[in-house]
């Protein structure tokens, strides 16, 4: 056997996805031919880490119960996925120099409240704000912990991957060594806090005195506010650098980036679908820097009280808004039933995005027992930035200590998990996650609350809803979701009896295109179809929302000049405001999706289907429909089309029995058995 190295891996948060990435990392990076590995938990009592200790034992490894300090040492923080470059030149660097600790050359983060990609250049930083070490524990015996330690070399051309860096002041307080200076915003302090350049007596007494000011300034401006309770972890604007090297480091140009460190990065995007996006970057920037008015603060409390009024909420709902979306209604369908299941309990349901224009109350027609929290509507635009509402939600779960608190494809309700997780458990409440699909960015990373937030809030015991096995699939294989805790569900849908289509008798053919049109959906290839069918009597009809925000030059890819493509605009009922029984087959491109209603809703209409082969959608059309493997490829879909008329009555068949299987999963009785289930599960 080779060299001995030793394991330490850090959990600092009860989430067994990030220990599970951590160690798929680590097996499938390492050649256990070359080396003799040991890995201790530092932490484990808050995580069932059962199945990757069998993991583990396959890929002969073992877990050890006390660190041994023998041979190299690697010591990782749960969450950090590590690669095997950086683990070999380590390696290779410390048994030619006398340096005792090495660390990647570059960590990339992503602050969850910025969409910038933050680039840290590790030997600039001291020792505790890295990732991942390595250590020669022969060269150490006079050193008794890494604090000891003031830097770290970095290994040229290597990097460890810590998708989140979110460091409390408090924390950055306690861990800092040597400190030369601190900078702190004054912006809206009732006293100011000056530039303190040299410490103070001590670093207890520092950080006894600085807590002090923060806490006196918060308290004068909160009072008493429940809403307010952590205001003083907002109010601080630290670096550990000059002014004058903070200025250089955002004024330089992205940094180079070698081929080794990209095809690192890629191989660790195997582990975590981020990390694709940090192959293009910006700038440095390693501030952390946040600026609160008491003004907006006290408005937002005054304004929501009056709608949020219940002394109690049993069940607290969090989504980003209520359109007439496949998520919004399964979110709605939740409500309804689960107020009817018991209507003696108080729901409130918070809406936290101003992207789209929600549904009222009224029109959604929701039970008396629900109220709505719409904070776009009653907040002014300026109010709605992420820590605000963050604290916002934070504080309403912590007044009311609902049974039950559930997430439904929203930011703000992930993020209050992740950095209030603990707290809101040990308050008895109960979470319930509802996801469906990830989509894939322009830099061919996957991107989405199912593949980057959720695995970071999610620990065993929560319940986590979907409609589709794949999902399952992949957060169960992917990021060690406990498969018991996921439950998949089916969509709810009023279906009216006169929904049956029939084969067509007149001439030529009409198709139905229908979704929200987004770019995923791929609504760009529809006329180059309706092009290569112009001269066979065939139509196309679109319906859909068009938000021209989400195309570059705000044109509707639809809207054209041909004769056989439509047009027709938004819908709220697919059965009624488009009648499918006038159409002889549905079509659909998308590139990405879960399982969409629209597929569904066309199966229990009865019409045949073509579709590319994405998500949830082969399972749900049980072998029933043309699929298509290449949903770019406009000539798969023109040779399904002729295919599918050329045997219309035998697709209209396949249809109708389609129809036929999917009622009795999609009916009221169906969906009110698994709310229930989900309720039992979730106590």
């Amino acid at each position: 056997m080779g060299d001995k190295i030793e394991i330490i891996l850090l959990i600092d948060s009860p989430n067994i996805a990030s220990v599970h990435s951590t160690i798929t990392s680590i097996i499938n990076q390492l050649n256990m031919d070359h080396f003799d590995c040991n890995i201790y938990f530092s932490n484990p009592s808050n995580l069932n880490i059962q199945s990757e200790i069998l993991r583990l034992k396959d890929a002969k490894i073992k877990t050890i119960s006390t660190p041994e300090n023998q041979g190299f040492q690697l010591i990782l923080t749960s969450g950090t996925t590590i690669s095997r470059s950086y683990l070999y030149k380590a390696i290779h660097y410390l048994k030619r120099n006398p340096q005792a600790f090495t660390c990647p050359e570059y960590t990339f983060s992503k602050i969850d409240s910025s969409p910038i990609i933050t680039t840290i250049q590790n030997n600039n930083l001291t020792i505790n704000c890295v990732k991942a070490l390595v250590k020669d524990n022969s060269k150490l015996s006079n050193v008794d912990s890494i604090d000891h330690i003031p830097r770290a070399t970095a290994i040229k051309n290597t990097c460890a991957s810590t998708p989140v860096i979110n460091i409390s002041f408090s924390k950055y307080l306690k861990s800092l060594k040597k400190a030369k200076n601190f900078f702190f915003d004054p912006s809206f302090l009732p006293c100011h806090l000056l530039e303190i350049k040299e410490p103070l007596e001590s670093h207890r007494q520092q950080k006894r005195k600085l807590t002090s000011r923060l806490f006196s300034a918060a308290k004068s401006i909160s009072g008493n506010s429940k809403i307010l309770h952590k205001l003083f972890d907002f109010i601080v604007s630290w670096h550990d650098n000059s002014p004058a090297d903070i200025k250089t480091l955002k004024n330089k140009n992205a940094p180079y980036i070698s081929d080794a460190m990209r095809n690192e990065l890629s191989s660790l995007s195997t582990i975590d679908y981020s990390l694709k996006g940090f192959l293009s970057m910006n700038y440095y920037d390693i501030t952390h820097e946040f600026s609160l008015t008491s003004e907006k603060l006290f408005y937002t409390f005054k304004t929501i009280a009056p709608i949020a009024n219940k002394p109690h909420y049993d069940y607290i709902m969090v989504l980003p808004w209520l359109i007439s979306g496949g998520i919004d209604l399964f979110a709605t369908n939740y409500l309804k039933t689960i107020a009817q299941i018991s209507p003696d309990k108080h729901i409130l349901v918070i809406l936290t995005n101003n992207t789209h224009k929600s549904f009222t109350k009224e029109e959604l027609d929701l039970p008396t027992n629900i109220d709505l929290l719409d904070l776009p509507k009653v907040l002014p635009k300026e109010s709605l930035y992420p820590a605000l509402l963050d604290e916002l939600l934070y504080s309403l779960i912590t007044i009311h200590k609902p049974a039950r608190l559930h997430i439904i494809a929203s930011k703000v309700g992930y993020d209050c998990l992740i950095e209030h997780g603990a707290n809101i458990r040990s308050n008895g409440t109960k979470i319930i996650f509802s996801s469906y699909n990830y989509l894939t960015g322009t830099r061919g990373e996957y991107i989405g609350y199912t593949v980057q937030e959720l695995p970071k809030a999610y620990v065993p015991g929560d319940i986590v809803t979907t409609d589709n096995l794949e999902s399952k699939n992949l957060w169960v294989n992917q990021y060690g979701f406990l498969s018991d805790d996921i439950l998949v569900h089916s969509q709810l849908f009023d279906i009216p009896e006169q929904s049956m289509a029939a084969p067509s008798t007149k001439d030529g053919i009409k198709i139905l295109w229908a979704a929200h049109i987004r770019p995923e959906k791929n609504p760009e290839i529809i006329p180059k179809i309706a092009a290569a069918l112009k001269n066979d009597h065939i139509e196309i009809d679109c319906y859909g929302l068009f938000n021209s925000d989400n195309w570059e030059n705000e044109n509707n890819p639809l809207v054209t000049n041909l004769p056989n493509l439509h047009y027709k605009g938004p819908y709220n009922d697919f059965f009624n405001d488009i009648q499918p029984s006038n159409y002889d087959l549905f079509l659909y491109t998308s590139h990405a999706d879960g399982t969409p209603n629209v597929i569904l809703e066309a199966a229990l209409a009865g019409l045949p289907i073509i579709s590319s082969a994405i998500g949830g959608i082969p399972d749900a059309t049980r072998g029933k429909a043309y699929l298509i493997q290449d949903s770019s490829s406009v000539d798969q879909f023109v040779d399904a089309i002729k295919y599918t008329i050329a045997h219309l009555p035998e697709s209209a068949k396949q249809a109708q029995q389609l129809q036929k299987e999917l009622q009795e999963p999609h009916s009221i009785q169906t969906f009110t058995a698994q709310v229930n289930e989900m309720l039992e599960r979730s106590k």
